[in-house]
């Protein structure tokens, strides 16, 4: 899964599993984009939205992160 938070437009990158937060690390977007050329994709994503696949092959989907609390 990838973000944007709304209030600063930074990225996050998930893997959908449980974490701990001393296990977060600070990567560039660049470093992730070598690691997964595909999200180049999501580069039109606005702050506030969120992007995930079922696998790296598959295709991205894109909802609001508003949206997801709705339901």
């Amino acid at each position: 899964m990838a973000s944007r938070d709304t209030d600063d437009g930074a990225w996050q990158f998930l893997t959908g599993d449980a974490f701990d937060m001393a296990e977060a690390m600070l990567v560039s977007l660049e470093s992730m984009v070598a690691r997964d050329p595909c999200l180049l994709k999501l580069a039109d994503i606005q702050p506030g939205w969120m992007a995930w696949r079922e696998r790296p092959d598959a295709p991205w989907s894109r909802q609001a992160e508003a949206e997801q609390t709705k339901e």
